[in-house]
């Protein structure tokens, strides 16, 4: 069985002055990105996002499964 390549693409999601890093199969769309977000918010645990700094999700967001 082959192994599953990792995801690779990285976009760039500012919220204000933070910054969040969505890594993915390919490019994302506004839309994908928006939803990305609110998935780091509900993994982090938060109810907003931080003012400033970075973050990082990694999605499966392109992945065609073969």
């Amino acid at each position: 069985m082959d192994a599953i390549r990792k995801p690779s693409v990285e976009t760039l999601v500012k919220i204000g002055k933070f910054e969040l890093t969505v890594v993915a199969y390919r490019a994302i769309t506004e839309a994908e990105a928006k939803m990305a977000a609110r998935q780091y918010l509900a993994n982090t645990k938060s109810r907003s996002y931080p003012k400033t700094g970075k973050g990082k999700i990694v999605t499966i967001i392109g992945h065609d499964g073969l």
